[in-house]
């Protein structure tokens, strides 16, 4: 009966603990994203330090991404076959609400301002 336990606390100490956070690195980055969703693309956009860092995590050229943000009188407008490639990139950036829902508001937005 006395080695159970010590055998458990031999396992204890070579777990760690899930909820343990101390000695970890924590990710600053995403708390820097509004809790206000972007109301446009390029909004959106705004949100990355700058349009090469958003260029270079959505694996677009600089261009193209510059043409995004300057699309529909300044709003912006991403084609829908780009948007796995913003979702990754946000989400790289542990921005979880940049989802296909908020990418068909914004984009929907944009379609009803250019009517």
């Amino acid at each position: 009966m006395v080695t159970a336990p010590r055998v458990l606390r031999r396992l204890t100490l070579l777990v760690p603990d899930p909820l343990d956070f101390r000695g970890t690195g924590c990710t600053v980055q995403s708390m820097n994203a509004s809790l206000t969703p972007p109301a446009t693309f390029s909004e959106l956009i705004a949100r990355w330090p700058s349009i090469t860092d958003f260029a270079k995590e959505t694996n677009q050229p600089y261009e193209r991404v510059k043409r995004w943000r300057t699309l529909n009188d300044g709003k912006g407008s991403i084609h829908p076959k780009y948007w796995p490639s913003v979702k990754t990139a946000a989400w790289g950036r542990g921005w979880g609400w940049v989802d296909d829902t908020l990418l068909a508001r914004l984009a929907t937005v944009d379609a009803e301002q250019a009517a």
